[in-house]
């Protein structure tokens, strides 16, 4: 199975080597920790991010184009909720903790409305 692992999370500092990463920015690609800090690489450039926004690409695409990540709140005619891991598989838990697998959710027209780092803000 080929499978593209991806992974984004938010800067920690603005970029050194582009103006226009700036801190609080997403970024996405591949992931990993050295020590205490995580990171995100994208080409040749490496990013430090904060590892509590670090989530995973979930390998469906939602209504408009968007990648669906972990961390995600979706919607359609069936489901309203927050995309998460669980038991070896992505599922959407609403509010009042049912859920439904993201591949059966995924099947009825997903949207994007926001995701768990910014529904406070």
């Amino acid at each position: 199975m080929n499978r593209t692992l991806k992974f984004r999370g938010k800067l920690l500092k603005d970029g050194e080597s582009f103006k226009t990463h700036k801190k609080g920015m997403i970024i996405e690609g591949g992931y990993y920790e050295e020590g205490d800090k995580a990171y995100i690489a994208k080409h040749s450039n490496i990013f430090e991010v904060d590892k509590e926004t670090v989530t995973q690409m979930t390998g469906f695409i939602a209504e408009g184009g968007d990648v669906i990540y972990e961390g995600d709140i979706v919607e359609n005619s069936i489901i309203k909720g927050t995309v998460i891991w669980r038991s070896c598989s992505f599922v959407v838990y609403d509010k009042n903790n049912d859920w439904l697998l993201l591949t059966v959710a995924a099947g009825k027209r997903l949207k994007i409305i926001g995701n768990i780092y910014d529904k406070n803000k």
